[in-house]
């Protein structure tokens, strides 16, 4: 789905849907280790564990589950393109492609307001379907046409061409969550990660 803003990878929004769905349904239990995974279509995985410590308040959830995702999506993004891209090169080309980080951001961002994809695409300028007839994204410095989405993005923000080169630009503020909190041993920390194997 291509928006104003940005193009949306739905795999990874379904994706990242269930990795927070995993987060926050394991921090309302009360579980102090928290575990997230995911497979692919070849079969293969990543899990990662994370800890919560005795500074953690349950009224810190929304930050700590943002954290642990964060954490977890760019862990993801960096074994894609070193496993899976020993399994075919087009995997490591595509780790931490324009659009990976903002659809698993956009997924996360659904569980934690209870909001469905339509709602989403309501701030976002419209979409497309159609790769023939993409609308113009946003920047800063008004529409530019969208050209060539290719690139490296290595934040959850939307990537977009500006007249200066590519840059990140804020989501629309109905978009926008408090910032997650980053890595604490004293509230949240991640304990280790490892591959998923078909054959498990």
């Amino acid at each position: 789905v291509r928006t104003g803003y940005t193009h949306i990878d739905l795999r990874h929004y379904m994706g990242a849907r269930a990795q927070a769905q995993q987060i926050y349904a394991q921090l309302r239990a009360g579980y102090r280790i928290i575990r997230v995974e995911q497979e692919t279509s070849f079969g293969f995985g990543f899990a990662a564990v994370y800890e919560t410590g005795e500074a953690y308040d349950p009224a810190q959830i929304d930050a700590v589950a943002l954290g642990i995702f964060e954490d977890y999506s760019k862990r993801f993004e960096v074994w894609q393109g070193r496993f899976l891209g020993g399994v075919q090169e087009r995997m490591k080309a595509s780790s931490f492609a324009n659009e990976d980080l903002p659809s698993d951001y956009l997924g996360f961002y659904s569980v934690a307001t209870n909001s469905d994809l339509n709602h989403i695409l309501r701030h976002l300028g419209g979409y497309s379907i159609e790769s023939r007839r993409l609308p113009k994204p946003h920047t800063a410095l008004g529409p530019l046409q969208v050209g060539d989405m290719r690139g490296k993005n290595y934040e959850f923000s939307p990537r977009v061409r500006t007249e200066g080169g590519w840059e990140n630009v804020p989501w629309p503020e109905a978009l926008r969550l408090p910032p997650g909190m980053p890595p604490d041993r004293g509230v949240w920390w991640c304990r280790g990660s490892w591959d998923i194997w078909p054959w498990r």
